[in-house]
């Protein structure tokens, strides 16, 4: 690997108390060919944090049920001090309240429960890796187009009046991503609302011709639906 392909390697930072599913989490993940990424072991909560205190990772990927702080824990902090962090959790215990702590504190982006495959590990790396880099290559629009996004803002909102009423609010500003595209934010308070803007947005034909538009992504936390909707006009 050259220098330059190390400046681009993702960091992910791999928490476990079990040194043998540490040690074969990490070989997985550094032998994959599928993955642009460099997996680096921690042994606990307490000792990933300190060393996310002196060094920038992209994920985490940690298990659940580990001495000291739990996997949630780790993660809840995380969530808080390094928002941009993409958080997956490994759990062994698929009951309600894990689930719901997972979604209510950490906010975690995906939790896989044991047992889980290689693939399924390695996937999940790469689905999560390709959106963080998608959000890496978007630029902030610049203020000399900002009118711009303004026009297209506007027409974006007039064509969906039917659902604009009830909700969405639009919680950022767009940002230019790949080929001309740019992606707005969304939220919505609940899955009625989105799924209304979901009808709106495939039936609408004005909509369809004019911007193209396909959701991205959606994040749920507790009743709040974030949606990543990618326009081109």
């Amino acid at each position: 690997m050259n220098q330059n392909q190390k400046e681009n390697t993702f960091k992910v930072m791999v928490v476990d108390d079990d040194k043998d599913l540490r040690e074969m989490l990490v070989t997985l993940i550094n032998s994959s060919g599928k993955l642009d990424a460099e997996a680096v072991p921690f042994a606990s909560g307490e000792e990933a944090l300190d060393k996310m205190e002196e060094e920038h990772f992209d994920i985490v990927l940690t298990d659940q049920r580990m001495n000291g702080i739990s996997g949630i824990e780790l993660l809840t902090r995380i969530k808080d001090e390094y928002p941009e962090t993409i958080r997956l959790l490994i759990t062994a215990y698929s009951d309600v309240k894990t689930a719901k702590d997972a979604v209510n504190d950490a906010q975690v982006h995906y939790y896989l429960e044991k047992p889980c495959s290689n693939e399924e590990i390695i996937s999940t790396l790469h689905r999560e890796l390709e959106r963080l880099d998608e959000r890496k290559s978007m630029d902030i629009v610049k203020i000399d187009r900002m009118m711009d996004v303004r026009d297209i803002l506007e027409n974006f909102k007039k064509s969906l009046t039917s659902v604009s009423k009830e909700h969405p609010g639009i919680v950022s500003l767009p940002r230019y991503g790949k080929k001309g595209r740019f992606n707005m934010l969304l939220e919505f308070d609940g899955p009625t609302e989105f799924n209304k803007f979901s009808f709106e947005l495939k039936d609408n034909e004005e909509l369809q011709q004019n911007y193209r538009p396909r959701v991205e992504d959606v994040q749920v936390f507790e009743d709040r639906y974030l949606v990543t909707v990618s326009l081109k006009p």
